[in-house]
């Protein structure tokens, strides 16, 4: 199917963002069970808990959203570059994040696996955050950086395991 980013109307960003907000809660929950008790345990529950306030968040910045045209160095540049970060979000091939979770996976292979998880996300907000003209801005600004706490989080605990090891 033929996809332009004229196309994609905001309504559609929304969707988007909430469906990775909530996917997001989801996969913080599995990657809890799967861990056990711990403080890896306790981060990825906080963090489900704050991707649930995600959604709630973008519903709100989706009303009366109002895209603009971002300015392309060639015909068709940002249209692609939204479309890479959508093909290549971690949610993109849920068949085989399922796979993944479904095998045994270690603390470490967890904490892993959700800062990809939030590296993505902030890529693709970040590109999103172009699209929405500058008053709206201020909501996925603070959005980006709860991201960004998110990934500090779990780095900040990888490298404290590390130093464990």
């Amino acid at each position: 199917m033929a996809w332009h980013l004229s196309q994609f109307e905001p309504q559609e960003l929304i969707r988007v963002a909430v469906q990775i907000e909530r996917q997001g809660v989801d996969f913080y929950r599995q990657l809890a069970a799967r861990v056990g008790p711990g403080e890896v345990q306790q981060l990825f529950l906080a963090l489900a808990e704050e991707e649930e306030q995600h959604q709630a968040d973008f519903n709100r910045l989706g009303q009366d959203l109002e895209i603009t045209n971002p300015r392309d160095t060639y015909p068709g540049e940002y249209e692609d570059y939204v479309r890479s970060l959508v093909e290549s979000h971690i949610f993109s091939d849920l068949a085989a994040l399922d796979l993944v979770l479904s095998t045994a996976i270690t603390p470490w292979e967890a904490l892993e696996l959700a800062m990809r998880l939030e590296k993505d996300s902030v890529l693709f907000f970040d590109g999103f955050r172009q699209l929405v003209k500058r008053e709206k801005q201020g909501i996925l600004n603070q959005l980006i950086a709860q991201e960004h706490s998110h990934l500090s989080r779990l780095a900040n605990l990888r490298r404290q395991r590390a130093a464990d090891r």
